[in-house]
């Protein structure tokens, strides 16, 4: 009787363990999700560049989605939307010398519960410096 019991006392505390052992394995970073990646910040202008001024960051998320398909991914992308930004940059800096602001791409995580990170800035555009 008093081996069955330890066994079964055994049995009890390996399930434990490793009910433990796989919950407290999981991270934040193994959890699946979205990536979300925009555009913010702010452009100005004056004269007849002031308007154009307006759909600068607009061009930048407009680059990102063409890039993603879309704004999210469930994969790391920052490499590509880097270079897709960095392109629109290159034209602005060709075409609207005059404008002035900061334009931040973001790159934010989105659980499967719906919680979304803070996000990280990943690049930081500036004009008129």
């Amino acid at each position: 009787m008093k081996i069955q019991n330890f066994w079964k006392t055994l049995l009890l505390v390996v399930i434990t363990m490793t009910m433990a052992l796989n919950f407290t394995s999981c991270s934040e970073e193994d959890e699946p999700g979205l990536i979300v990646y925009t555009a913010t910040g702010s452009l100005s202008a004056s004269g007849a560049d002031a308007f154009d001024a307006l759909y600068g960051i607009a061009e930048y998320n407009e680059a990102i989605k063409n890039t993603l398909g879309d704004t999210y991914t469930t994969s790391n992308k920052d490499n590509e939307v880097i270079a897709a930004c960095d392109a629109v940059y290159e034209m602005h800096q060709s075409k609207q010398n005059t404008w002035k602001g900061k334009v931040e791409i973001k790159k934010s995580k989105v659980s499967v519960s719906g919680e979304t990170s803070a996000g990280e800035v990943i690049k930081t555009y500036n004009y008129g410096n």
